[in-house]
């Protein structure tokens, strides 16, 4: 899945630098997240090349605005937003508006996800309502963290939660006759990165660290536990030695 730059977030300037600056740097925040392996369900964030002349907030256009990003990454990653990101339709068919601004970017994306910044009270929303010719619309719209969760089927967010009743960290557990339960002895938090790239085969997600492979099953919504699995099957296993881990 793609989710596009909001382009009519630069249509409201801002009143004030501080809270200008505030917005951009959480907008610069939640893109990183975006395109990071917390959310393997994105493909990219793509978006149009933004007007740097445009005003932004008071005597200040994108260009100063990109000036005045004293840190050196979060500039050049900001600056990477504003170019043409990919190809996204403009000037074809109906147009989304909102309070009185025109969006084909936004009309093109109707059915997927935007990325806001926070320049206006209804860019803080999860869903941006306007509307396409004279039926009301509404677009899914992340402009916080609070967003991740409301949309984290899309995103393809997992949670890790340890089950450390039956996957205990060093030794094989036996929990019922002739049963017995794979460790897991990654920290929790070692599992969670690790479960974040973890992929897709027959129905359940597997991934590789070091000398061992695991395997995360879901416990519920978008929480999961794992465990070591170092003998899934050839197939997985062909799999898995495809990807690079280390």
């Amino acid at each position: 899945m793609q989710i596009a730059i909001n382009d009519l977030s630069f249509e409201f300037p801002f009143h004030e630098e501080r809270q200008m600056m505030e917005a951009v740097r959480k907008f610069i925040r939640v893109c990183r997240d975006l395109e990071s392996d917390r959310c393997p369900g994105v493909e990219r964030i793509v978006g149009i090349e933004i007007d740097k002349e445009k005003q932004i907030g008071p005597n200040c256009t994108v260009y100063h605005l990109i000036q005045r990003l004293t840190n050196r990454n979060e500039r050049t990653y900001f600056l990477s937003l504003l170019k043409d990101r990919g190809k996204i339709l403009q000037g074809q068919g109906i147009p989304f508006v909102y309070k009185g601004k025109k969006s084909f970017v936004c009309a093109s994306m109707k059915d997927e996800l935007l990325v806001s910044i926070e320049s206006e009270e209804g860019l803080k929303e999860p869903v941006l309502k306007g509307a396409m010719g004279e039926s009301e619309a509404g677009i899914s719209n992340i402009s916080c963290e609070e967003h991740f969760w409301i949309h984290r089927d899309r995103l393809g967010i997992r949670i890790y939660e340890a089950n450390d009743v039956k996957h205990k960290k060093e030794r094989e557990n036996y929990y019922g006759k002739g049963k017995t339960a794979s460790p897991m002895d990654l920290s929790d938090q070692e599992a969670q990165e690790l479960l974040n790239r973890a992929i897709w085969i027959k129905g359940r997600l597997y991934a590789r660290k070091g000398i061992h492979n695991y395997t995360f099953q879901n416990t519920r919504d978008c929480i999961y536990h794992g465990y070591i699995s170092d003998f899934p099957g050839d197939d997985i296993l062909r799999e898995l030695y495809r990807m690079k881990w280390d």
